[in-house]
């Protein structure tokens, strides 16, 4: 019986290392009370809705694919980073740089520079230059899709020899933060979020729930 639970163990364990993990980490975004909520329908949506997977690049890279997957019309247009100096911006993968989505054109650069009593320190910024469209839509946005919708990707260099997980440790203690502004709902409203955590990668929570049962399991064993 041993010897078949060390085999299932192990072949548990490859399996997790083994799948292809779509991101490294998944940030996800919350209102922030400070910039307020226009209403709560299209904030709700927003939160649910739009994510950032991040994934590494080697080992000097990271890729931040900005995702609207939903059902509720909206688009975002604007991104704002706060990176205390781990990240420097290097391009964008979009319609026209880098073979990105066709339906989605951003650049560096944004007005308001910095979300609306922003605090300072934000030092990137990406905007589209579309405006809302009749029926909410933005034409160069990342739109939503039910359940895939559109994609923006950003490339960062890391800083001074700092890793992805140094960077997915500095989202958790908000040393480096996102922002977004979301517009296109009906009729043409539009919100403000901040990231809020982080979600790790695939194989890491199989990992980690291989062990908590195979911690259970053993304390069984040994009660019988």
């Amino acid at each position: 019986m041993q010897k078949l639970l060390t085999i299932t163990v192990i072949a548990a364990v490859m399996l997790a290392i083994g799948i292809p993990a779509k991101a490294n980490f998944t940030v996800h975004y919350v209102g922030n009370p400070v910039w307020g909520t226009n209403d709560t329908g299209d904030m709700a949506a927003a939160q649910s809705q739009i994510f950032a997977d991040v994934s590494a690049l080697g080992g000097t890279q990271v890729l931040f694919d900005f995702r609207n997957n939903g059902p509720v019309a909206c688009s975002l247009t604007d991104i704002y980073f706060r990176d205390g100096n781990i990240i420097q911006f290097n391009y964008l993968i979009d319609r026209d740089e880098n073979g990105g989505d066709l339906g989605v054109d951003f650049s560096e650069g944004a007005t308001p520079p910095e979300p609306p009593q922003g605090g300072g320190g934000w030092t990137s910024f990406f905007t589209t230059d579309s405006d809302p469209q009749p029926g909410g839509v933005m034409l160069n946005g990342v739109n939503n899709g039910d359940p895939t919708g559109e994609v923006l990707g950003i490339v960062f260099d890391l800083s001074g020899g700092q890793t992805i997980n140094d960077l997915e440790d500095a989202f958790k203690t908000h040393d480096v933060e996102t922002a977004i502004h979301v517009q296109g709902f009906l009729p043409q409203g539009s919100e403000w979020l901040v990231n809020n955590g982080v979600i790790p990668a695939p194989g890491a929570v199989l990992l980690a729930g291989i062990g908590v049962g195979l911690v259970g399991f053993l304390r069984r064993r040994r009660a019988l």
